[in-house]
């Protein structure tokens, strides 16, 4: 269809050259009715033109509505599972047992600020310093892969204090799909973990 269009637009556009070339030789001839047809024909094109502009954008953005339908139906389906470095990797790179202080050092320089999503068990929430309302909110969690141990690893993930509202609903036991970067203290020359940044992505009560 848009090949037979192009073929008689070139078509008209000769039409008019050859008209202008006419009128060149015979000023006196009566070209106007020639001309207006012309007119109205690209005139008519023109409106189909638009029209199918118009139908493509619609098809493009209804398929676009349908791929973002298709993309939430899929995240319901398919929750967000932890991604990056595991919780486990990392305390493992940090054991002094595993690691000389040489290779712990390099190890915390590689993994320092990486962006991670981990699922964890978590114990309790609370403000930095108990009377600062402003003041930064740790939520401390243990790997879900230790959940049923005596003493499992506890860690800390640092929230601002905009997301109270969000973690308000958690309860010590509930699991969680929280998004961070990875940071270390250092203590005495060994190391621990703390999640900065946090963001609760998701979580679920205990039954």
């Amino acid at each position: 269809m848009k090949e037979k269009v192009k073929r008689f637009e070139v078509f008209l556009v000769l039409l008019a050259i050859l008209l202008a070339v006419l009128w060149f030789l015979n000023p006196e001839g009566n070209y106007e009715p020639i001309l207006v047809l012309i007119g109205l024909i690209i005139t008519f094109f023109e409106v189909l033109r638009r029209r199918a502009t118009s139908r493509g954008e619609i098809a493009v953005q209804g398929l676009a509505h349908e791929a973002q339908e298709n993309n939430n139906l899929d995240n319901a389906l398919n929750p967000i599972q932890s991604s990056g470095i595991s919780i486990e990797d990392i305390l493992a790179g940090i054991d002094p047992q595993n690691y000389t202080g040489i290779q712990i050092t390099q190890f915390v320089k590689r993994n320092s600020g990486i962006e991670v999503v981990w699922q964890v068990k978590v114990h309790n929430i609370k403000p930095a310093f108990e009377h600062d309302p402003e003041s930064d909110l740790y939520l401390v969690f243990s790997p879900e892969s230790q959940e049923g141990e005596s003493f499992p690893e506890v860690i800390v993930a640092v929230f601002n204090r905009c997301f109270e509202g969000d973690l308000a609903a958690i309860s010590s036991g509930d699991k969680a799909i929280i998004k961070g970067r990875v940071s270390f203290s250092e203590l005495a020359g060994e190391y621990s973990l703390t999640l900065k940044d946090s963001e609760l992505v998701r979580f679920s009560k205990i039954a």
